[in-house]
């Protein structure tokens, strides 16, 4: 029924088995999996809630949905007949997340929230999920600057030897 046997209808489902599928070759699984995690739990402003009772858009949350949703477009067939509804989810998705995206370019702990902190493994997410969308061809030259200032942001919490820096301190 799209739900994985021993996942919790979280986001980080998305990821975590929709992955895993796509990369062993269940690209249909993949794709019932991510299409029925994104009825359930993707918002009309094309974030997605974390779970159906956890009604936040996490930072984490859709970073994990947007890495599940690329992984299984990367090795799913052009002609496969999900294609078309995951670049619909997938493109959605990343317009909500430009949308966003704080201006030094990170995005937060939840998503929609100015209040939230800025959150560096959400950012790395969907900086990875953005650059292989625009680097593929599946969202347009727009996403260029959003991908350009999100990296920037990100480097500008990497401190020398690879420490994080949050806030001003080393992590």
């Amino acid at each position: 029924d799209g739900i994985a046997e021993y996942g919790q209808g979280w986001t980080d489902d998305m990821f975590m088995a929709s992955s895993i599928l796509s990369r062993t070759g269940h690209v249909d699984e993949a794709a019932t999996l991510l299409a029925s995690y994104a009825r359930r739990l993707q918002r009309p402003d094309g974030l997605f809630n974390h779970a159906v009772d956890g009604p936040a858009a996490w930072g984490r949350g859709n970073g994990f949905a947007a890495l599940g949703i690329v992984e299984a477009l990367t090795v799913m067939p052009a002609r496969h007949p999900s294609r078309a509804a995951l670049l619909e989810i997938y493109r959605r998705h990343m317009a909500a997340i430009k949308a966003q995206q704080s201006p030094d370019g990170m995005w937060r702990q939840v998503i929609d929230d100015p209040a939230a902190y800025r959150e560096e493994t959400a950012t790395a997410m969907l900086l990875t999920a953005m650059a292989r969308g625009l680097r593929l061809g599946w969202i347009d030259r727009s996403y260029a600057p959003v991908v350009d200032r999100a990296w920037h942001g990100l480097a500008a919490h990497v401190a020398a030897g690879a420490s994080f820096v949050d806030l001003g301190e080393e992590v």
